[in-house]
């Protein structure tokens, strides 16, 4: 009896040991998300110093990021 309830023991323990790996890799991608747009965030903005394109791109930008963060959310 010990040996069947240490089984579906350690068959929990997995569930739980493979949901948490499932958020830190949905934690880490989200991560990398940000540090994407932090690179290209200041992209954007020397070449909006060079052209007056950035700032008509900026608050287009910034409403695509919102739409896409309100996107992930809502997941």
């Amino acid at each position: 009896f010990t040996m069947t309830r240490n089984r579906a023991e350690r068959r929990h323990h997995m569930a739980r040991l493979k949901k948490s790996a499932a958020v830190i890799a949905l934690q880490a991608m989200e991560a990398k998300k940000h540090q994407v747009f932090a690179f290209v965030l200041p992209v954007f903005v020397l070449v909006g110093c060079v052209g007056i394109d950035a700032i008509i791109m900026v608050p287009a930008y910034r409403k695509f990021v919102q739409k896409h963060a309100m996107r992930i959310k809502g997941k």
